[in-house]
């Protein structure tokens, strides 16, 4: 086996082979090369119905003792943990996207080149990820550390990024200039220096060197779910495609959701005590674990809203 799953060859072909026909469905029935809002909504719901419809398929494999193991729960699972932390992904691309003050219609494209790639790199990332893990199994408290640096990192940027300070009075926190050079500052700090003549070909850099850094969080994360490449693989692809449709439904109003960046923080840390305990065999159940970050995106997105709403009260 070159990797750890419970699903042959055909299964990674038959998918890979939907996935195009699904998207080339979605760029020209649905979509059809377009960044308004209600098609990109269409084209999102179109991606999640599939998602749910692929977790049944999952759920029936193992009901007719196809594969012996159910992983439907894991799928949905892993799905919802590379949604929830693609959401950072999505605050990435907006900053890149205004700074280059790159039109609609080219951020469609630019995204949709880019989730090609995507699925070649990830793919990539997941392959040598499970075979680390089948030769490495203390992997884990390095993938844990990783996921747990990384929400310190997201807190400390979005403390940084609130607070205000004074450069020319000398006023600016002893913390800032180590925390601010987060992924986002990262990414779009050369942006200013390398406008250049083809801000396209920029931007798509940028959203791809996005894509590698919030793989490293991403698949970790889903490890911790589940070690099976296929239901790592699958979670993956169609959590980007959702999110790619999504985006120019909810990108006017991210800024709104102020409190979802430290319900990431919440769900990173869960998840990497998660991957440092699995070599331990102490083993937290999926359905605990599906529990927790339903609640935390919920929890942070009506938080954002009564915030929102008591602010504007305010302001009257």
């Amino acid at each position: 086996m070159l990797t750890i799953s419970d699903f042959d060859g055909e299964y990674w072909i038959y998918f890979i082979v939907l996935l195009s026909v699904l998207a080339f469905i979605d760029r020209y029935a649905i979509a059809q090369n377009s960044s308004t809002i209600r098609k990109n909504f269409y084209s999102a719901m179109f991606w999640f119905t599939f998602s749910m419809i692929f977790c049944l398929f999952l759920k029936f494999l193992s009901f007719q003792n196809i594969i012996e193991e159910d992983h439907s729960m894991d799928f949905c699972t892993a799905y919802l943990i590379e949604l929830s932390l693609s959401i950072d992904n999505v605050f990435v691309f907006i900053m890149i996207f205004e700074k280059l003050k790159i039109s609609k219609e080219k951020q469609y494209l630019i995204l949709k080149v880019g989730m090609i790639s995507a699925v070649i790199m990830r793919l990539i990332m997941i392959l040598f990820a499970t075979q680390l893990i089948q030769r490495f199994t203390g992997i884990f408290y390095i993938f844990g550390f990783i996921l747990i640096m990384s929400a310190i990192h997201i807190a400390m940027s979005s403390i940084v990024a609130n607070h205000k300070y004074d450069v020319k009075k000398k006023k600016t926190p002893f913390y800032y200039k180590f925390f601010v050079s987060s992924k986002s500052h990262k990414l779009v700090r050369k942006v200013d220096d390398t406008f250049g003549s083809n801000r396209n070909k920029l931007a798509l850099v940028l959203v791809e060197k996005a894509d590698i850094l919030f793989a490293i969080d991403s698949i970790p994360a889903v490890l911790s779910v589940t070690q099976d490449s296929f239901i790592v693989f699958t979670s993956n692809m169609l959590s980007i495609a959702f999110l790619r449709s999504l985006f120019f439904c909810v990108s006017h109003s991210m800024q709104s959701y102020q409190y979802l960046k430290y319900g990431i923080v919440l769900i990173l840390c869960f998840i990497g005590v998660k991957l440092i305990l699995l070599p331990q065999h102490i083993l937290i159940p999926t359905t605990f674990s599906l529990g927790f970050i339903l609640v935390v995106i919920v929890g942070s997105v009506l938080l954002s809203k009564i915030h929102k709403i008591s602010h504007g009260k305010k302001s009257t």
